[in-house]
């Protein structure tokens, strides 16, 4: 039995039962081997693997994006970008390998700070890892321009999970009987689950189980407190409240993943297997245009790296001079990208504070721009990441992807 598992029932015992909140934070964030406390659950070996894990394209799109920003910010020396959750770093070095190839100033402008999450701390986002950068205060911006970005991160946040009982918001709880976990509803530990439900309107039927991300506004806060201008880009697996809150998904999101097979069973495993929840969008909006971010575009992953470019990627793919084995490998790891009940499901939200929105084009939220064109007129000659040991080898790994092929548009 792992620590975080052992912590969790002392603290059942002591107080008869605590919140889903407090368990799943402990489960993932114990500071000793909580599930987060190992950055060997992701890739081939792991337990699942992300984007920027399957293809190196990811983090090169990611970095045209972010080069448009920086040229939108007025080429600002240095331009911070700050990766919340950044793990083992893959889509960092992928989008300073870009950043690199391509030269010029915005290769020496752009200054990437990777902080990790440690949410042991009931209540709290977490606690930023310290780094010593000028222009920093322990991975937060002091009031400069620059963007925040995180890639499948606010799944992982702790939750509460509540019940619709006699027309009345009930908190689950997670208590001990003889020995094995049990749930047991109780009034709710915070007012926040009644108020979020209120201001999102939604009806609920009897029975109804859900999850209610309170963090999600203290990290929104934190961040537009740091920055005076900039960008947000924050992608993830969720959905707009409506869909969220829906019938189809009466029994609650609760996924768990372990060995890249998924389950709902939270109480096994503990410490061994990732627990997460689908992302309310409509309150990071909401959360966001309260404190002085307003959405440019909200859209799915698939349709962001298209707008980027990635079919005429895909289509320059042809033209390298590489073995069939490594091009149908790089093939099916860009595809998998946006593949549509997959990986490009996942949505992409973007927002910005202190600029004029009107006068604002991104390319992964505009499907006919200037640089697509720039790409199509290159695409025998453009430079293609190809897949490396920091990356998934999908195929090699014989996931069910492999059966699907992408067609791009005519």
């Amino acid at each position: 039995m792992k620590k975080c598992e052992i912590e969790i029932r002392k603290r059942i015992i002591e107080k008869g039962k605590i919140t889903f909140f407090e368990f799943m934070e402990l489960a993932l964030f114990h500071p000793i081997d909580g599930y987060y406390s190992s950055l060997s659950n992701i890739g081939d070996s792991g337990d699942y693997y992300t984007s920027s894990t399957a293809h190196p394209i990811f983090g090169t799109l990611i970095g045209v994006q972010l080069k448009q920003m920086w040229e939108l910010l007025g080429k600002p020396q240095p331009f911070y970008v700050i990766e919340h959750g950044s793990g083992s770093g893959v889509l960092a070095n992928d989008i300073h390998k870009f950043a690199m190839s391509i030269g010029g100033e915005f290769g020496s402008a752009l200054t990437y700070k990777m902080v990790e999450v440690n949410n042991t701390d009931s209540g709290m986002y977490g606690k930023i890892a310290k780094k010593k950068t000028a222009g920093l205060n322990n991975g937060w911006l002091e009031g400069g321009t620059g963007c925040f970005i995180s890639n499948e991160l606010i799944d992982s946040f702790p939750v509460h999970r509540f019940e619709i009982q006699g027309n009345l918001v009930k908190e689950i709880y997670v208590s001990l009987q003889d020995g094995s976990f049990v749930e047991v509803l109780d009034h709710p530990s915070t007012s926040m689950i009644e108020e979020r439900l209120t201001s999102l309107s939604v009806n609920l039927k009897e029975g109804f189980r859900g999850e209610i991300n309170t963090l999600i506004s203290a990290r929104t806060r934190e961040i537009t407190d740091n920055f005076s201008k900039g960008f947000v880009i924050t992608i993830d697996y969720g959905y707009l409240s409506d869909e969220l809150y829906s019938n189809a998904r009466s029994s609650g999101t609760l996924q768990c993943y372990y060995k890249h097979t998924q389950n709902r069973n939270v109480y096994q495993k503990i410490g061994y297997q990732d627990i997460t929840t689908h992302v309310d969008f409509t309150t990071l909006i909401n959360d966001g245009k309260s404190n002085w971010l307003e959405a440019l575009g909200f859209v799915t992953q698939n349709e962001f790296l298209r707008n980027l470019g990635i079919h005429i990627f895909l289509k320059s793919l042809s033209f390298k001079k590489i073995s069939n084995t490594e091009y149908l490998s790089n093939r099916m790891g860009m595809q998998d990208l946006i593949k549509p009940d997959g990986l490009g499901n996942f949505k992409v939200l973007v927002q910005s504070k202190g600029l004029d929105t009107d006068k604002i084009n991104l390319f992964g939220l505009t499907s006919n721009n200037v640089m697509k064109r720039e790409l199509e007129k290159n695409v025998k000659v453009l430079s293609v990441p190809l897949l490396n040991e920091d990356h998934s080898h999908l195929m090699a790994g014989r996931y069910p992807q492999i059966d699907w092929e992408w067609e791009p548009p005519v």
